[in-house]
């Protein structure tokens, strides 16, 4: 009796340990595949990261290269010039921030109806202009407010005139924009001017871009060049747009931007499909900068090749010399039936007229539009 109890505890025993083993083994080989999936992201990162600057680099060197020739070529053509026009040259240099910010200030003031309204305006911005002051110096804005504007004064006070033209409007974003002062004053003031003329268009977004200034100051000059297009991705009170989620691939989109802005508008109503994608897409996004019928056709393009995206490195092929051109072949060929659904098939996305200056589009007040025109079967 107490030899089989003894045998039936042993193999009850050596029945269970297999379970347990198992059981013990399965976390560590869970925990070994999230070791190694975490491995190839880092991977992946890295070597993104590496083509990332690469391209950087090249680009770097060419702009250098740039800047050496026009540079000599500036230098000689001040040669040939004479006494007189050299110091017309240098006056106008010195003028030029100051004629530019008057500049702003002029055009506002030429878009009053008649002398009311203008004498109306003067006396408003000259109002709200002495209240931040006065703001400044009893320290309303904090303790550092004054001592915050004092180091940066000689700056600001070359762009006034365009200050004074819109303090209506920056008045309510003074204290932010007096924490930012110190860290990227020197990145936007030689672009002040040309934001302040655009002021009306950008004012809505202001509070989005002053917090996320220190990723899109280093940048602005570029932003601000292409600011109708990118317009398109900021949110709306009505519709959420992708401005934040796109942030960090800006150093990927910055050096094609000028290329690029063609595919801003047909690339907006396909960036929910694109999106996921984006990590993998990213460092290839200047071999498609030329060829714009990508973006129109980007669900088509998705819906039949997409799962190459998620195949590892089987994207690697975007670096093979003509596949891009191909890509874009294809997109103006593949059927597009399943992509878009069978009433979808014949339609081009169109922006015409949509994001004019007319429609009110950019008031955080109406959603995103996009209009299907028909095309020609």
């Amino acid at each position: 009796s107490g030899g089989g109890s003894s045998s039936r505890s042993s193999s009850s025993s050596s029945s269970a340990s297999p379970a347990g083993g198992a059981a013990a083994a399965g976390v560590p080989a869970t925990a070994k595949a999230g070791e190694d999936a975490g491995e190839v992201a880092e991977v992946e990162r890295r070597r993104a990261q590496v083509l990332r600057d690469t391209e950087v680099l090249r680009q770097v060197d060419a702009l250098q290269l740039r800047i050496e020739a026009h540079s000599k070529q500036l230098a000689r053509l001040h040669r040939e010039l004479s006494w007189d026009a050299r110091l017309r040259v240098a006056a106008r240099q010195l003028t030029r921030p100051v004629r530019t910010s008057v500049g702003v200030l002029t055009r506002r003031l030429g878009r009053k109806r008649d002398l009311e309204e203008l004498w109306t305006f003067l006396a408003g911005q000259t109002l709200i202009s002495a209240r931040v002051i006065a703001d400044l110096l009893m320290g309303n804005y904090g303790k550092s407010g004054l001592l915050d504007v004092l180091p940066h004064s000689p700056l600001l006070a070359v762009h006034a005139p365009a200050i004074y033209a819109h303090i209506d409007k920056l008045q309510a974003h003074v204290p932010e924009i007096l924490r930012i002062l110190d860290t990227n004053l020197h990145f936007i003031e030689p672009h002040l001017d040309a934001i302040l003329e655009r002021f009306d268009d950008i004012e809505p977004h202001i509070p989005w871009v002053l917090l996320h200034i220190d990723s899109l100051a280093p940048y602005c000059g570029e932003l601000l060049q292409h600011i109708d297009s990118l317009l398109l991705y900021a949110d709306t009170q009505r519709a959420e747009g992708y401005a934040e989620k796109l942030l960090p691939y800006i150093p990927y989109i910055i050096p094609h931007l000028d290329d690029l802005e063609l595919h801003l508008p047909y690339l907006r109503p396909h960036l929910e499909k694109i999106y996921p994608h984006l990590p993998t897409l990213a460092p290839y996004i200047g071999r498609f900068s030329r060829h714009a019928v990508c973006s129109k056709n980007a669900d088509v393009l998705l819906w039949w090749f997409g799962w190459m995206l998620r195949v590892p490195l089987l994207h690697n092929l975007f670096r093979v010399p003509g596949v891009p051109p191909l890509c874009a072949w294809a997109a103006g060929w593949l059927p597009r039936r399943w992509a878009r659904g069978r009433r979808c098939v014949g339609v081009e996305c169109s922006v015409e007229g949509l994001y004019d200056s007319t429609s009110g589009w950019n008031r955080l007040l109406e959603p995103d539009r996009w209009l299907l025109e028909p095309t020609a079967t």
